[in-house]
């Protein structure tokens, strides 16, 4: 079998959300035959990890995507009617790579993931899989209520306009992939979905035991705090940790003086950085290890207003037996036997109050949670369920247009 796997970012290092999905997703669909990547990646030291993916792939062909040339082509795109997303990715070099290698090999399999790389792919009979991951229109809807001026107007157009897209892709693909059964929904409108499906991000539970992380002295001697972890320069994070420092924190140093809050992350951003100004308030910046963080900390807060998916840094502090507390979007994407480990609040005074008393209280079965986070995150179910979406692709080599044979069979 050969496969056409394309991805908006070099799927290596697994080293963040939308890189470990699709890692995993490239993982396993090489043990189904021969697969040919093409990618970009943005980041120039992404461009050593190209033979680590050519030793899993039969080909590669990672594209370097200037960041500046990238955002004119967004701007043009803007201005002709089209999402910016799509003109962010934009290349006509990859547009050719791509019609060529489809052309001249036999494909039985084509899979693309994220919804800008939809783009790439020409009408044709060869079976293909969309991963969304998110439905990315309602975060772009999201971030236009947190901003104001002349972008809000923007964000919002760019929302509608990639609305439309992600639905009349629906009807392109054999089978579009989310990550949650909630963005199902928010995409479909229904569970009654046809040719969308929820398969769940995958999560590595080995890596996340507490009986194998030791706490170094250094980040001992910061105790007591809490923790928040992520990629540090991506807008909903640094909304977050501002939302907490500003409403949040205030009221919790009034009843614990002697906690700090511990920002853990790469890249963090000018405002993140400032936020260090504050006495109560360390940025470690890019750290090589973030497990001894989670275990050393009192809670893992997750005060995000803006939330698409599954939150990794969730599924990491649960699975190494830290409390955790977040605002409502990060518990309603997870299965209901998983949030009921979370605890959760939009109000600064209530998620106060939830923290303070997680503090207090005896900690949840850290077996019970483990149990139920392999039970939804783990890899043999979840390989099983991508195996059997695959097979029943490549059996129909249908027309998506009249493809009936698939159904929504995502976990609650």
């Amino acid at each position: 079998m050969r496969i056409l796997f394309l991805a908006h970012r070099l799927p290596y290092p697994p080293n963040k959300g939308d890189k470990i999905r699709s890692f995993w997703m490239l993982q396993n669909l090489a043990r189904f035959g021969a697969v040919d990547l093409f990618c970009f990646y943005d980041d120039e030291q992404d461009a050593q990890y190209i033979p680590e993916l050519e030793k899993l792939c039969s080909a590669v062909y990672a594209e370097r995507l200037s960041p500046l040339r990238a955002r004119v082509r967004a701007a043009g795109a803007l201005f002709s009617g089209r999402p910016f997303s799509l003109g962010y990715f934009f290349s006509g070099s990859m547009r050719s790579r791509v019609a060529e290698a489809i052309k001249q090999q036999n494909y039985d399999l084509i899979f693309v993931f994220c919804t800008s790389m939809a783009q790439y792919l020409p009408a044709t009979p060869v079976p293909s899989l969309l991963d969304m991951v998110d439905v990315d229109s309602d975060k772009w809807a999201q971030y236009a209520e947190r901003r104001r001026g002349f972008v809000r107007p923007v964000l919002r157009l760019e929302a509608k306009r990639l609305s439309k897209f992600e639905r009349n892709a629906c009807s392109r693909f054999h089978a579009v992939l989310l990550c949650t059964q909630n963005e199902v929904r928010l995409l479909t409108g229904s569970d009654e979905c046809g040719v969308v499906q929820c398969v769940p991000n995958r999560f590595d539970l080995d890596y996340f035991d507490r009986e194998s992380v030791r706490v170094p002295d250094e980040i001992e001697r910061l105790r007591p705090y809490i923790v928040f972890t992520g990629q540090m320069d991506y807008f909903p994070n640094v909304d977050a940790v501002e939302h907490f420092k500003r409403d949040i924190l205030p009221q919790l140093l009034q009843a614990r003086p002697e906690l700090q809050f511990i920002i853990v992350g790469r890249n963090p951003s000018s405002k993140v950085r400032r936020l260090a100004d504050h006495p109560h308030i360390r940025v470690t910046g890019e750290v090589p290890d973030v497990r001894p963080y989670l275990a050393a900390a009192e809670v893992a807060v997750l005060p995000l207003r803006i939330a698409r998916g599954v939150q990794n840094k969730a599924l990491e502090a649960l699975a190494i037996g830290v409390p955790v507390v977040s605002s409502t979007q990060v518990s309603e994407a997870l299965p209901k036997s998983v949030a009921r480990f979370v605890q959760a609040s939009d109000n600064p005074h209530d998620f106060v109050a939830l923290t303070l008393a997680v503090m207090r209280q005896e900690k949840n079965s850290l077996a019970d949670i483990r149990r139920e986070l392999a039970a939804h995150y783990g890899s043999e179910g979840l390989r099983q369920q991508l195996s059997d979406l695959i097979n029943q692709c490549i059996r129909s080599r249908t027309s998506p247009h009249t493809n009936s044979q698939l159904v929504c069979r995502g976990r609650v």
